[in-house]
């Protein structure tokens, strides 16, 4: 049985999700109960701009509660809920099952554009409703009667990591309501019913929210909050996703921007790319579509890692407690595990790739709301490109600034193979204005990032991990992490499986006067009175006699030095230098660079 503890959370909260208008998923669905992949939506919602509010549900009376179980106890016999075994995804035993599904219509491909597709409604039907395209899911007073739940528990013997789907439907242009349940383990169909409450719309409402008590109170059940700004439907941002790779085509070729540049925003505003380095780290996109997760969950997440960390660090672990907070944080961020059991959280570097999986989803929400505000259909690229306000200019290879760059990889890249293949020289307004400059020794360092992350880091700057990630989960503390050889950050950057290419940048770093750190202190952030940024000084790095200065930019050194052994080589406990700033306003960027990893 999941502990007392865990369950208490669960009654403080029902989210309430905003809503705005929303966009016409046409083609028709499949007509089956019990068919295919589990896509989970998410709860009642409150449409007031775009944040998540709470809608406490008050358990329902006894008298209510038995009349509930006489209707429940009917529409068993409706809803035709199938067993769990049966429920396997065969498509031919689905057919037998489920009556004919209508004509397919033809989706125009030539002459379809991205503001054509609509549909009524802030959140979709479920995908496996029979003749879902005849429901809408109802709204009332600007509350969305849509919820998903989630719960993951590995504590003792257990294997659960199961979703339960609730939604309140309206027959259009009917006066009849339906409440839609499905439920099973996460990866699977699961089972469905259908539960009739014709014309009694109190009585479908008192039902929609018995359920939700019953899971999210009674059955330790997590709801997932959902941001329903855009598009929602999965099948209609399948649609929205190749109508935008096909528009992508045509502006690409329209677009006055250099032909490096074009490459270079198509790469970053990949969700194709995006959706694979994330199911690459485990995060379940078809339960929750990336951009579609609501900013107070993902702080939830990051609240529940802190408590991992907390007791990690304690000296004695309880491993039952462990068990406990990594359920709760896959109960939070949805993950597929199929039928395996959900791997215990138990180490630090666990935690710290949870938090990488966190911050890349927060970068992936930058990227899919600038696609969403796309307005003009016809030139995406140079729009897309407009709106992470930044200045790319290609640069030449055999420009000055280029070859420096080459020989400062080719003599620290270490076990990597790395090939340039573009470089670009940033300008950021932003950067500019609030840059310190005047705090001197300035240097020109290393920053690697995964590919999903690029269109955050354009578009908003460098940025410093929220409050409430664990400080555990970095070497020297909360900060911008740099470095003076590129085999460090190229460990950071994740290129693409199949092409080898990856992203990185140089930027330009005020560092002052350093805090010089021989080995990890998660409290480094603390500085010294007179101290500016932390130096994690190792055991070898290029020398300072191999410094020069980069053409362009005066004062500012380039280590382009081979590492040699330095003067703290046996005391110090880290193989490469890092550099760590606590203020973003110390750090602007200047150069990013595409490369492939040969090897």
């Amino acid at each position: 049985m999941p502990p007392k503890r865990a369950q208490s959370k669960a009654k403080k909260v029902i989210p309430v999700v905003t809503a705005k208008g929303k966009k016409d998923a046409k083609a028709a669905q499949k007509n089956a109960k019990v068919v295919a992949k589990q896509t989970p939506k998410s709860v009642s919602t409150d449409r007031k701009g775009s944040s998540v509010k709470s809608l406490g549900l008050a358990p329902p009376a006894k008298s209510a509660t038995k009349n509930n179980a006489k209707q429940t106890s009917v529409s068993k016999k409706d809803a035709t809920a199938t067993p769990a075994k049966k429920d396997i995804p065969d498509k031919k035993k689905a057919q037998k099952k489920s009556p004919s599904p209508p004509p397919k219509k033809k989706v125009e491909k030539e002459k379809t554009e991205l503001k054509k597709i609509t549909f009524s409604g802030s959140a979709p039907v479920d995908e496996f409703v029979a003749q879902k395209e005849t429901y809408v899911v109802y709204e009332q007073g600007g509350k969305i009667y849509d919820c998903a739940m989630n719960q993951t528990n590995i504590m003792e013997d257990n294997n659960n990591n199961k979703f339960y789907f609730v939604q309140l439907l309206k027959k259009k242009n009917e006066n009849a309501y339906f409440v839609f349940t499905r439920w099973g383990r996460v990866g699977q169909i699961g089972q469905q019913a259908l539960q009739p409450c014709q014309g009694d719309l109190s009585s479908a409402i008192s039902q929609y929210q018995k359920k939700i008590h019953e899971k999210s109170v009674k059955g330790d059940y997590r709801i997932l909050e959902k941001d329903y700004s855009g598009e929602n439907d999965p099948k209609a941002l399948e649609k929205l996703e190749k109508l935008r790779e096909q528009k992508e085509k045509e502006s690409f070729n329209k677009s006055k921007l250099h032909q490096r540049v074009k490459e270079l925003i198509r790469l970053i505003f990949d969700m194709k790319m995006m959706n694979n380095q994330m199911r690459e780290i485990g995060y379940d996109a078809k339960k929750m579509p990336l951009g579609k997760l609501a900013a107070t969950t993902i702080k939830k997440g990051f609240d529940v890692l802190k408590q991992i960390q907390d007791e990690l660090d304690k000296k004695n672990t309880n491993v039952v407690e462990l068990q406990r907070l990594t359920s709760e944080f896959y109960s939070q961020i949805p993950h597929d595990f199929g039928m395996n059991k959900a791997p215990l959280i138990d180490t630090k570097e666990k935690v710290k790739a949870k938090l990488e999986m966190l911050e890349a989803i927060q970068h992936i929400q930058v990227a899919t709301k600038i696609l969403e505000e796309s307005k003009d259909d016809n030139n995406m690229i140079d729009e897309n490109y407009k709106k992470l306000n930044i200045d790319l200019k290609y640069l030449d290879h055999n420009s000055e600034k280029v070859k420096l760059i080459k020989k400062f990889i080719q003599n620290t890249q270490g076990y990597y193979k790395l090939e340039v293949e573009d470089v670009f020289e940033l300008t950021k307004d932003q950067d500019d204005k609030r840059f310190k400059k005047d705090l001197g020794n300035r240097m020109l360092l290393w920053h690697g990032s995964r590919l999903t992350n690029f269109v955050g880091i354009l578009g908003q700057g460098l940025r410093i991990a929220p409050p409430e990630a664990p400080v555990t989960g970095y070497r020297f503390g909360k900060g911008v992490y740099l470095a003076d050889v590129v085999e460090k950050s190229a460990g950071y950057c994740c290129p693409d499986p199949t092409t080898k290419t990856g992203l990185i940048l140089l930027c330009d770093v005020a560092l002052g006067n350093p805090n010089i750190k021989l080995d990890s202190d998660y409290n480094a952030s603390n500085l010294p009175k007179g101290k500016h940024c932390t130096w994690g000084k190792a055991r070898s790095y290029p020398p300072e006699k191999s410094y020069v200065e980069m053409p362009g930019l005066p004062g500012v050194k380039v280590p382009i030095g081979k590492p040699e052994p330095s003067d703290v080589e046996k005391k110090s406990g880290l193989w490469h230098n890092e550099f760590i700033v606590y203020d973003v306003a110390q750090v602007r960027l200047k150069y990013l660079i595409k490369m492939k990893w040969q090897n």
